[in-house]
């Protein structure tokens, strides 16, 4: 087992550093090689497969097909339409985009599942190049666990970089237990009693809450970021600039939403 070296003392790595474990497997003899990291934040995939298509959305191409549609509708029936033609267009395309909506749940579970390597590498024990698995846990958890949305790619095709406009959903309170090594390795080999047994002991101290959410207005060219903050147990603030004013938590969490903080639960406020 390969470790990290890093080890500091400061508030923030106190606050923020977890350990990420990594197992390659060889999927011909079974040997695991595991490698240990700290972690400060966790990046989160918005896009796979099929769903990227129609879930990416640039906002010149937005603006684009909302202009041909416009000029189309005028030239037939007058101006007048407008305004409801791109009401249409916009709903349309945002039951399209609820049909593809992700939740913070599903991306950990995305991020944690074993994925085969794409190229054969060298097994130690074996001794030769065969193919591979590799696996993502979470084997230390942080006091407070930051979750970074990658809401900004570039695109090779046109080499540009594009805003990922996509819902998303996550919750008051999460518990990462199923995200981490232990749980992993418990729900290997283990009868179904045992597993319970483990799980109600393991998960106790890995409930978070939610305490402040980062959001993105623009386009990747400029934007602007503000930020939602919980005060105490149920005051939520929204802060832009120099103007803050209390929030629902209702308007926080159907919020775009681009970093995510939560805090371990049993820290609690006076």
């Amino acid at each position: 087992m390969k470790q990290n070296p890093h080890d500091c003392k400061c508030i923030i790595d106190r606050l923020f550093t977890g350990q990420l474990q990594s197992d390659l497997t060889c999927t011909k003899c079974g040997r695991v090689s595991t490698k240990l990291d700290p972690y400060w934040d966790i990046s989160l995939e918005l896009l796979n497969g099929k769903t990227a298509a129609t879930t990416t959305i640039r906002e010149e191409t937005l603006t684009e097909k909302l202009k041909e549609e416009e000029n189309r509708r005028s030239e037939s029936v007058g101006s007048n339409s407008l305004c409801s033609t791109t009401t249409t267009y916009l709903s349309n395309l945002n039951n399209e985009g609820d049909k593809n909506e992700l939740s913070l749940e599903e991306c950990l579970l995305s991020f944690v599942r074993a994925e085969n390597l794409g190229t054969k590498i060298k097994c130690e024990r074996c001794g030769t190049y065969e193919i591979s698995t590799k696996q993502l846990t979470l084997r230390k958890l942080p006091i407070v666990a930051c979750f970074h949305l990658k809401r900004f790619e570039h695109v090779n095709t046109s080499n540009k970089r594009q805003k990922i406009i996509k819902p998303f959903r996550f919750p008051e309170s999460i518990d990462l237990t199923p995200y981490t090594t232990p749980y992993r390795n418990i729900h290997e080999g283990c009868s179904k009693e045992m597993r319970q047994t483990r799980q109600k002991l393991t998960s106790l101290s890995n409930q978070y809450s939610l305490f402040a959410v980062v959001n993105h207005t623009g386009s990747t060219e400029s934007g602007h970021y503000t930020c939602y903050v919980r005060h105490q147990r149920d005051n939520w603030f929204n802060c832009n600039d120099q103007k803050i004013r209390k929030e629902r938590l209702e308007d926080v969490l159907s919020s775009e939403g681009y970093l995510l903080f939560y805090c371990k639960s049993f820290i609690d406020y006076d």
